[in-house]
């Protein structure tokens, strides 16, 4: 059975898993928050643990109907860019979603702490954080150059539909600014209005083609 039947809204429930999504990464962030790059370590407690996986996991669900909003709207308008950088936005965020969760035993980076030399790591007080700072910069580095092509590639796709849905061309715009930006942190804060534009985007692409659907 094809998920089209299954999700019989599938660009409502998007655009309302596009809203649930930038809810939960605030709780996310505020979880997080002077946890380092990652969730949780060793010496965090179960409950914070927990949360932040689960927030994770559904984070990534909605991250899926999102996508596949995209896609289908991608091929209801023959934009064929559109629908393989939303396949290509779903094998990212599946391989950024695996090395939160697992990144530590998967890659067993030596900089970064585990349950055997986060004391050690943890006291030295040279080698330890200047270890972790060039990881965590190369790592972002990588990432917003990643990041930046694809959401560019995502903003040219959506220009492409500017006249032929509302709110593409200022989606568009603003997530063309946003990779191209994402280098020098200003494109995570254009981003919020990008989403935004997205998200009505959604809305609007629910409006014109799920009105009649039950």
């Amino acid at each position: 059975m094809k998920m089209k039947k299954v999700i019989k809204k599938p660009f409502k429930i998007a655009a309302w898993s596009y809203v649930l999504f930038l809810i939960l990464s605030t709780i996310f962030g505020f979880l997080i928050r002077g946890q380092g790059i990652v969730p949780y370590d060793y010496n965090s407690p179960p409950v914070l643990i927990f949360l932040s996986v689960l927030c994770i996991l559904i984070s990534f669900v909605l991250l899926l109907l999102i996508f596949y909003g995209f896609i289908l709207l991608g091929k209801k308008f023959n934009n064929n860019l559109l629908s393989r950088v939303s396949v290509l936005g779903i094998f990212i965020f599946t391989i950024y979603t695996i090395y939160i969760l697992f990144g530590g035993l998967l890659l067993n980076v030596p900089v970064l702490p585990t349950a055997d030399n986060y004391e050690s790591w943890s006291q030295d007080q040279i080698n330890g954080p200047q270890q972790l700072g060039t990881f965590i910069l190369i790592g972002y580095i990588v990432m917003s150059i990643v990041l930046g092509v694809v959401w560019i590639l995502f903003g040219i796709s959506l220009l492409r539909l500017r006249k032929k849905i509302k709110y593409a061309k200022s989606a568009g715009i603003l997530n063309i600014i946003t990779g191209a930006t994402l280098f020098i942190f200003i494109g995570y804060l254009i981003a919020i209005p990008a989403l935004i534009m997205e998200i009505m985007l959604l809305f609007e692409a629910s409006r014109r083609f799920e009105k009649n659907k039950k």
